[in-house]
């Protein structure tokens, strides 16, 4: 029989949600540059802040694209680790969708503990497989939390992944089984999303009235059964009675956890990603506003100025012979210098509308509304004088120290909006005009068909 289920299923869906949240939040900071490039101190303490929130994390890991370890929420790693035979990094691997993965039961490689992993795909900025970011779960949560339902004493609960391998079960036992040739799995479950039936366990050969229900965007379905000759027994003293006394205690125990963790954790959590919602939107070098946002800003700019009559004005900048700097100094300090020529890059951004950004490598760029072209001009001189008053030695430019090259295009609004790309096009233009013309200038804007 299957039917709507007379009772709430003790299963914690949220526990599952929240850590996909938290991988798809990092997810969307670390796959702004080349996971060789990533500032790997400062991730590893975020990964460490946002499993410290969340009760039922036991860690968070990025792995390359041939499976290493490059950073985890922990203080150190075991050397030489490599995770390219797990299950959820092989599904990464074949499947191009944008899928969050739950894994079978493992046992982690940084401390022995029993887990279920959490995944989801890295890729390039081509599209292609990057690696992979996990959460893992402890086990050890669910077993604690299904500890707490009064049943009788044959009595199961299981967590179950939607392709009928036993996640999680109380009696804590048979982790790892494959229940899809049971009867509840092949007659009921597969079938329909929720409701009752009384079948026959492959596990322990019990026969129990279950209730089972599939979990909202989680790959997994939750189950509650109680024996037959407690049923029975029921049956005898009030049948109804029973059903509901347990119904009433699993929904009791159920909503007492959840809103113990939300009361715990909610304000927590919402501080925490909208810390990471804001990091997502910065360069994680210089803290300037990353391509994400400047992607995203440009066209609403765009329309905005359109719509006021205003101008609005693009500077680019690029530092010049940056790649000798670095083959003379080598990427630490080609860092530092980045840093410092963003630190002034920032500072010309000073009025609240003004948006600094680093744009890729060493090219950066400054997006100034109601700016016009003497204005942008004047931007970028005040840049340039910054960029002489510091002086930072460069041996292999001529000029002696850190100079850039500036390019800038204007929009005026006109009878047509342009789009993006050709502000961008102008703007890129007049930079690579700057620079073949000797660099450390400021080259103005060049006439473009797409600006009006």
């Amino acid at each position: 029989m299957s039917a709507t289920s007379p009772w709430p299923l003790p299963s914690t869906p949220n526990a599952f949600r929240e850590a996909d949240l938290l991988l798809l939040s990092v997810r969307d900071i670390v796959e702004n540059q080349p996971l060789a490039q990533l500032n790997r101190p400062r991730i590893q303490r975020l990964l460490e802040r946002e499993v410290a929130l969340l009760p039922q994390l036991h860690g968070l890991f990025i792995y390359d694209r041939n499976g290493n370890w490059l950073v985890t929420d922990k203080s150190s790693t075991p050397p030489r680790i490599n995770n390219s035979d797990r299950g959820y990094f092989k599904f990464h691997q074949a499947h191009l969708e944008d899928l969050m993965h739950v894994g079978e039961v493992i046992n982690s490689r940084s401390t022995g503990e029993l887990v279920i992993p959490v995944s989801r795909r890295l890729d390039d900025a081509e599209g292609r497989f990057a690696g992979i970011i996990l959460a893992t779960i402890k086990l050890s949560y669910f077993i604690d939390y299904y500890a707490r339902f009064q049943l009788d004493n044959r009595g199961a609960i299981a967590l179950v992944k939607n392709d009928g391998i036993l996640v999680v079960r109380r009696p804590f036992e048979h982790v790892g089984v494959n229940l899809a040739a049971g009867e509840l799995y092949r007659e009921y479950i597969t079938k329909v999303a929720s409701g009752t039936a009384i079948a026959r366990s492959l596990i322990d050969g019990q026969t129990r009235l279950y209730a089972y229900q599939h979990l909202d965007s989680v790959p997994l379905f939750a189950l509650a059964g109680i024996s037959e000759s407690t049923t029975l027994a029921s049956w005898r003293q009030g049948m109804l009675r029973s059903i509901v006394v347990v119904g009433m205690l699993i929904f009791g125990f159920s909503l007492l956890r959840e809103i113990r963790t939300g009361i715990r954790h909610e304000a927590q959590l919402r501080r925490a990603h909208d810390d990471l919602q804001v990091l997502t939107l910065k360069d994680s070098l210089t803290g300037l506003a990353n391509r994400r946002h400047f992607d995203a800003l440009l066209p609403a700019e765009l329309a905005r100025a359109q719509r006021t009559g205003q101008p609005l004005s693009l500077l680019m900048l690029d530092v010049d012979h940056f790649k000798a700097y670095n083959d003379h100094y080598g990427h630490p300090a080609g860092d530092r210098c980045l840093q410092a020529v963003a630190e002034v890059v920032a500072m010309a951004a000073r009025r609240p509308g003004d948006l600094a950004v680093r744009y890729g490598g060493e090219e950066m760029a400054l997006l100034l509304p109601n700016c016009t072209e003497a204005g942008a001009f004047g931007v970028a001189s005040v840049i340039q004088e910054h960029l002489c008053t510091l002086a930072l030695p460069h041996p292999t430019n001529s000029f002696g120290y850190v100079t850039v090259s500036l390019g800038f295009a204007v929009h005026v609004p006109g009878q047509q909006q342009p789009l993006a790309a050709d502000l961008l096009a102008c703007a890129d233009a007049a930079l690579y005009s700057a620079k073949h013309l000797g660099r450390n200038r400021i080259h103005p804007p060049l006439p473009s068909p797409g600006l009006a």
